[in-house]
């Protein structure tokens, strides 16, 4: 479908919808609008399922009648929803086809019945013999796209909140962006000339201090949205300061930026190329 050139990402937490509408010119990309809608109660359960469908619909509403006709709609999926697990990459020489068998063969390990599964993988953290495997239920993925039909927002790509973080940084530098959410830390770094992304949960890890210890990423900068780390830890910095963030940030209310952080990175990122 045409987009005319106009991207939107949105993304959910359990405290607001962030949005964030982008236009492609012939040589920029220009801030078209924005909104942070509160919510009254989180609209997911802890299993990623939808429980306040009524709030949610209502909210779509409001989104779809300030859109053009034609867009290109990038929404995160959930993480209570999806199983993130890193495995042994195959050797490098399989075929397309062979690669695929060895990805459902884990999938069977994990799973006594694959059927009703969707899933996707690329290579890392360690490019050299590890694979990222990400797994969730097609019913639940389905039904989640089918409250933003109902109100006629068609979605063009489901992707996952801290994958799209890598659209924000500069690939040329090592560095990594931490978003603190209330529910989760999202990562996202370019490191040893490789993409790496995950997530940990806050009540595992309270701190940025306590999620760097385990993260093992060793950048030389280390980006985060929380104003508070960023005073008590002098080897991190403010988030607005990243090459692609800084012309947005600017254009946003400072106390509001930081909870449209993913948003941006849905709108941003590239389309899918089969």
């Amino acid at each position: 479908m045409a987009s005319h050139g106009w991207q939107i990402g949105i993304h959910i937490t359990p405290n607001n919808i962030s949005v964030i509408v982008v236009r492609r010119l012939r040589q920029s990309t220009r801030l078209q609008q924005w909104w942070l809608l509160p919510l009254t109660a989180p609209l997911f359960t802890s299993a990623g399922g939808v429980e306040q469908s009524e709030q949610l619909v209502i909210l779509f509403e409001k989104i779809r009648h300030s859109l053009p006709t034609h867009y290109s709609l990038r929404i995160s999926y959930p993480l209570g929803g999806v199983l993130h697990r890193i495995v042994s990459a195959p050797i490098a020489s399989l075929s397309l086809y062979q690669r695929e068998r060895y990805i459902l063969t884990l999938i069977d390990k994990l799973f006594t019945d694959r059927q009703g599964l969707c899933w996707d993988y690329h290579l890392g953290p360690d490019c050299t013999k590890e694979l990222s495997l990400v797994i969730a239920k097609s019913k639940s993925v389905y039904e989640y796209c089918a409250y933003y039909q109902q109100v006629g927002l068609i979605v063009g790509v489901v992707d996952l909140a801290a994958s799209v973080l890598q659209t924000l940084l500069d690939g040329n530098t090592e560095q990594c962006l931490i978003v603190e959410e209330s529910d989760f830390w999202l990562w996202a770094a370019y490191v040893d000339n490789q993409w790496r992304y995950g997530w940990y949960p806050r009540h595992d890890y309270p701190s940025i201090s306590q999620l760097l210890a385990v993260l093992n990423v060793d950048c030389a900068i280390y980006l985060c949205t929380s104003d508070m780390e960023q005073q008590t830890l002098p080897h991190v910095r403010s988030y607005a300061s990243l090459n692609k963030v800084a012309p947005y940030c600017a254009a946003l209310p400072p106390t509001t930026s930081s909870l449209l952080i993913v948003a941006l990175g849905l709108a941003l990122r590239a389309e899918d190329r089969l």
